[in-house]
């Protein structure tokens, strides 16, 4: 009596590696770009677990050697606030796209890692790209947003 129990027990850490809503926090990734091309305020707004959410960049080495030449003062650290990425996405008036590549997503059914690499377009060029890494909690409304860090590369200016 007391072998099936025990197989019960030894079988439940692995139905907890089992399919962590890969779908949902698929489906956050996907409103994430969509709303950024639609300039979609309260679908970007909806996606943040608190009001306020770690929103930093770093500045790649070759893009901030390029940067000090122009401003010696220029930081690696590139602090904003996800409200104010927000901002900038709806009141720009190119047109903008987030394009995400090799997607990793490590999860259990409460907290969630992706790390992806990123282009960020305006008017269909690239205007920088890096990596980006979030972390995501699940809440009692599905899977949001707690952090955003990402890297920025800046193209090589043109030769003229």
């Amino acid at each position: 009596m007391m072998r099936p129990l025990f197989a019960a027990m030894l079988a439940l850490p692995l139905l907890g590696n089992a399919d962590p809503d890969l779908a949902g926090i698929r489906g956050v990734i996907d409103t994430f770009r969509v709303a950024i091309i639609a300039k979609d305020k309260a679908a970007l707004e909806r996606l943040p677990a608190t009001d306020t959410i770690s929103f930093i960049a770093s500045i790649d080495p070759p893009t901030l050697a390029r940067l000090r030449q122009r401003r010696p003062d220029a930081k690696r650290i590139f602090p904003s606030s996800y409200a104010e990425f927000v901002k900038g996405v709806v009141t720009d008036p190119t047109r903008q796209e987030e394009k995400f590549s090799n997607i990793r997503i490590h999860s259990d059914w409460a907290v969630a890692t992706v790390w992806f690499d990123y282009s960020f377009l305006e008017n269909g060029k690239v205007s920088n790209w890096g990596h980006e890494s979030w972390g995501l909690v699940r809440t009692d409304d599905g899977w949001r947003i707690s952090s955003i860090i990402y890297s920025i590369a800046l193209p090589a200016p043109a030769k003229q």
